[in-house]
């Protein structure tokens, strides 16, 4: 189940790359707000992961690696993805901002998998566009995202956002099982804030449905709460 769900990711972003060559990367400095997140958490994954593989602490991998597909791609970014992918234009900065980044974290991702998942990262490794190595056991290191700045107040101000996000869903949980709605989608969400999480979530107000993956989304002091 674990492999499967790493498999799949990866399956996702061969999928959404297809038709986009490696030399249409946008630079950082020109991505989306959530797509540059995504790019320096995948930099910071790589660190970990290269030092775990240093001192041969494979289970850290094993578990960093599954995180990051499950919980970081899966549960969050790549799903939150979707619809900018599906209804923006091939051509258009929203679209290539998504692409770009899904192509550093697909590089450093089969590089991570590749001394533990040899065959996989190979099948993968064969589907990936551009000039390359024939084999992913004769590839280096991605040192592309060597040159990507490292940001722990922007990344602080993404947890929030996530945290948030999550507790949203639980709530959406509850309301689905007692048959009020059918979906996420089918939902509207009014979100009270207190400051710190207030100025969080109004930094992505414009994108804040998307996130939340809900049909609409509306942002209030948390003094302004109904009593229930």
């Amino acid at each position: 189940e674990s492999y499967r769900r790493i498999r799949n990711t990866v399956r996702y972003l061969l999928g959404n790359l297809d038709g986009f060559e490696p030399s249409q990367v946008l630079p950082y400095d020109e991505l989306l707000d959530i797509d540059q997140w995504a790019v320096r958490l995948t930099a910071q994954v790589q660190k970990q992961i290269e030092a775990s593989y240093q001192s041969y602490q494979f289970h850290q991998i094993y578990q960093r690696l599954h995180q990051f597909c499950v919980v970081d791609m899966g549960g969050f970014y790549l799903d939150i993805l979707k619809d900018r992918l599906y209804t923006t234009g091939q051509s258009s900065q929203a679209r290539l901002s998504a692409q770009s980044a899904m192509q550093h974290i697909l590089e450093s991702l089969v590089r991570c998998l590749a001394p533990i998942l040899s065959f996989t990262a190979e099948e993968i490794w064969g589907h990936m566009r551009g000039e390359r190595e024939q084999s992913v056991l004769f590839a280096t290191r991605y040192s592309e995202l060597d040159e990507v700045p490292a940001d722990p107040v922007d990344d602080q101000r993404w947890k929030t956002i996530i945290d948030a996000r999550n507790e949203v869903a639980k709530q959406i949980e509850v309301t689905r099982t007692q048959g009020k709605v059918g979906s996420a989608l089918d939902a509207g969400v009014s979100l009270f804030a207190k400051a710190e999480v207030a100025t969080a979530l109004e930094s992505v107000s414009d994108e804040l449905r998307f996130i939340l993956i809900t049909s609409a989304a509306t942002l209030a002091p948390f003094d302004d709460a109904p009593s229930d």
